[in-house]
């Protein structure tokens, strides 16, 4: 299935793929309807404190199969930014194992680290003044610190650095 709010006028050829709900709000009936023998559910909490977790549970009570995952973690930011969280290349030598595409998987690791290393190679030793302003948000005025290392390893300065929720729209004009 496809998120409930894929643009058909964007991808076309989903247009005729049952809608399973939004990331954060699977549709679990919907999805039960496909009997699928796996589901990827995200592995963080979304957006207002969202969670995957009852969705999880009334899956795997059903007999599906779950696994939770992020993908958006970058490989080497460092434990004290990823404790706790797989890293996209962790993530990736699952679903390589999974889908049996264990080589697709490595390949795509050794890219992925490649573009990362590089990153950090031309930002590390940005001082502030040469940092851009960044504003990134996860809802409409919704920010959260979750993004900040990713941010600072791209060489930007969160402007919102450390906050959670929402902030104030006369500060961003």
């Amino acid at each position: 299935g496809v998120p409930s709010k894929l643009d058909p006028d964007f991808y076309p050829e989903f247009a005729d793929v049952p809608c399973i709900g939004m990331s954060w709000e699977p549709n679990v009936e919907a999805i039960l309807a496909l009997h699928p023998d796996l589901v990827l559910l995200a592995a963080v909490r979304g957006p207002f404190g969202w969670s995957n977790d009852p969705a999880c549970e009334d899956l795997e009570a059903a007999g599906v199969s779950v696994i939770r995952v992020t993908l958006n973690q970058p490989a080497l930011l460092g434990e004290e930014y990823t404790e706790g969280v797989a890293t996209i290349p962790e993530e990736m030598e699952t679903l390589g194992y999974v889908f049996d595409k264990e080589e697709e998987a490595e390949e795509y690791n050794e890219w992925h680290v490649g573009i990362i290393n590089s990153i950090v190679d031309a930002t590390s030793e940005l001082g502030d003044a040469d940092r851009p302003k960044v504003y990134c948000e996860w809802a409409k005025y919704q920010v959260a610190p979750d993004d900040d290392d990713i941010i600072e390893m791209a060489g930007g300065r969160d402007i919102f650095a450390g906050v959670y929720g929402e902030v104030d729209k006369e500060y961003l004009i």
